[in-house]
């Protein structure tokens, strides 16, 4: 009966060890499932208005850039009064080329001019007495119609030296190159004591200092961008400017792109120059859609998904389709409903069918 005993015993002590290891470990389990559920924060969608946009690229340019040159011929240049930068007025002086010849033509010709009123004056009254004589027979009416052409005549010869002293005071007056409208010089070739040709450029100038972005849009994109509409330009630096649509070139570039040009209000003028290439938006339009945070968007084997909360604090994938983007913030075209709680950070650790824990900061700002 011994051996009987002793099996007894020792089955009853493996039951007692097997039950006190099992509750040990089920004590153990339990804090390490509450170590396992993660502490989120959750979001609703919500719904936002967005724009409809057109990306598109370019450069920076003059809206209107004017060539001034001289319209006389050797002439020595004697002033300079701007320089590349130089802010200038409709009217203002630029340059000045040596009128010393000029002038001296002028003295000329005043005297001829001069010397032609006199002839004419005498024409003149000889025309008219020879007139009052036509019917005494003191003249014949040969030398009647004579005296009568030489007044015409001298009347034609005096406008023809009105007419040269006039040309005269023209080309004295383009002696002085002047600005043909507000804006800033972009461009000098005029040098001190240089002898010019006619025709020949001094300047370039801005005009208004009014600049434009020549935003190149893909041709599909082409019948949704109107005269107009607000854009936005992105600079080098990141800062922003914003324009609107002046006008669409009728025609497409060798690049298949069609260009609008952007005109910008003069206070921007400052944080941009003529020749930066910039990248930009225009928009065509605005809806309305969802919105989430972006960090409520996870991204795996190439496709998105957001996690979405039951009652029960249980987390299930849901694939979803996104759109535009403005800032942190991203449109979501499918897989939400505006009443659904969406995990807002951490869902990148999760696996659908998890248990989550809110935090109440989160819960409180849901509720909001």
């Amino acid at each position: 009966m011994r051996p009987a005993i002793y099996v007894g015993v020792a089955s009853a002590l493996v039951a007692a060890i097997v039950m006190i290891t099992g509750a040990g470990e089920a004590d153990d389990a339990e804090p390490a499932t509450d170590q396992s559920v993660l502490t989120v924060q959750t979001t609703s969608p919500q719904l936002a208005e967005w724009r409809d946009e057109v990306v598109a690229h370019g450069s920076i340019v003059a809206w209107h850039e004017a060539t001034i040159g001289t319209e006389l011929g050797g002439l020595r240049l004697i002033e300079v009064h701007v320089d590349v930068g130089s802010r200038v007025l409709a009217g203002e002086l630029l340059a000045r080329f040596d009128p010393a010849s000029i002038e001296a033509e002028l003295r000329e010709r005043n005297a001829a001019l001069a010397e032609a009123e006199a002839a004419m004056s005498e024409a003149e009254e000889n025309a008219k007495r020879a007139e009052s004589l036509r019917n005494t027979g003191a003249l014949s009416s040969q030398e009647v119609t004579q005296y009568l052409t030489r007044a015409q005549t001298a009347r034609a010869q005096l406008d023809s030296a009105r007419a040269r002293v006039e040309s005269t005071r023209l080309r004295l007056r383009q002696t002085r190159v002047l600005a043909p409208d507000a804006g800033v010089i972009s461009a000098r070739t005029a040098t001190l004591g240089s002898v010019a040709g006619a025709g020949d450029e001094l300047f370039r100038l801005v005009r208004q200092n009014r600049l434009e972005w020549q935003a190149q849009i893909a041709a599909a994109d082409l019948g949704r961008v109107q005269p107009g509409q607000k854009a936005t330009a992105t600079l080098p630096d990141g800062s922003m400017i914003e324009g609107t649509v002046r006008q669409v070139a009728p025609l497409l570039t060798q690049n298949l792109t069609a260009i609008a040009f952007v005109e910008f209000p003069p206070e921007v003028q400052l944080s941009s120059r003529a020749g930066m290439f910039v990248s930009g938006r225009i928009v065509t339009g605005a809806s309305t859609g969802l919105s989430l945070p972006s960090t409520s968007i996870v991204v795996r084997d190439g496709r998105e998904y957001a996690f979405v909360l039951d009652n029960n604090l249980v987390a299930t994938q849901v694939p979803v389709r996104t759109g535009r983007r403005i800032g942190e913030h991203v449109e979501v075209l499918s897989g939400i409903t505006p009443t659904q709680s969406v995990v807002l950070t951490g869902g990148g650790f999760l696996h659908d069918g998890d248990r989550v824990r809110v935090t109440a900061a989160a819960e409180q700002r849901a509720a909001r």
